[in-house]
């Protein structure tokens, strides 16, 4: 008969404070590089004498977007891994913190987007071709591909550097013992 393997309950710990302060951080530093492409890129685009609405315009400004997500993931969750407990396999526990904190970004820009898109698609529904669409969506869900590859590798990495502690560690940091 095989013998069972019985994982102890602290081995797989998750840090909700951590995973919160991990998806702000992310959220907070998304609206940071957004504005900060808005900024560049009108400044530069009324330069050159390109039109906003141009396809160059948008096309540079999704990847300027795609490419702001993969660092604010990034930096999400490599501060979540970092604020964890750093029990069992570390390996593991980072990428389910990672990827945890791409699911609390996604589900809040998923609301922020849908208020926001509703109006807006209502006046330009009919001036958008239907490919340009379908493309769209087809570059939005490799970059959210992406963004949780980055979240994964950002949690893995910041549990690795987070300070080991043992258990009995922690209990004494927890319940400190009367003199």
């Amino acid at each position: 008969m095989a013998e069972r393997t019985y994982i102890r309950e602290e081995e797989y710990k998750l840090s909700w404070s951590g995973l919160f302060a991990g998806a702000i951080i992310a959220v907070v530093f998304e609206l940071l590089l957004v504005a900060l492409g808005m900024g560049v890129g009108v400044g530069l685009a009324g330069k050159a004498g390109v039109p906003a609405g141009t396809v160059e315009f948008g096309t540079a400004a999704g990847l300027w977007l795609g490419i702001s997500s993969i660092i604010t993931l990034f930096v999400g969750s490599w501060v979540a891994g970092r604020l964890s407990y750093p029990y069992g396999n570390r390996a593991f526990l980072g990428t389910v913190e990672g990827l945890v904190v791409w699911g609390m970004t996604m589900i809040f820009s998923f609301f922020v987007l849908s208020f926001a898109s509703a109006a807006t698609l209502k006046g330009i529904t009919g001036a958008v071709a239907p490919g340009t669409v379908s493309t769209a969506s087809i570059w939005t869900f490799i970059i959210m591909l992406l963004d949780a590859a980055s979240s994964a590798i950002g949690g893995v990495i910041g549990l690795k550097m987070a300070p080991s502690v043992t258990k009995a560690e922690e209990e004494r940091r927890e319940f400190p013992r009367a003199a």
